[in-house]
């Protein structure tokens, strides 16, 4: 909600509201900690997850969209 309302008020962009949303706004890591209890997979995870975000963010801006 927090992301959406700042995309409407021209806070932030377009690419940096997917970004957040891509990520799921940390509610799926806490998730995923909690339940799978090896750390190392845990950090894979984040690790792609950050990596998808950034790469659509900088796609979306490039586009212009």
């Amino acid at each position: 909600v927090i992301l959406s309302k700042l995309y409407l008020l021209g806070t932030i962009s377009f690419s940096s509201l997917m970004s957040g949303l891509f990520v799921e706004a940390g509610a799926g890591l806490i998730v995923l900690f909690k339940m799978n209890k090896t750390l190392k997979e845990n950090i894979k995870i984040v690790l792609g997850l950050y990596i998808i975000s950034v790469i659509s963010s900088f796609i979306l801006s490039f586009f212009g969209v």
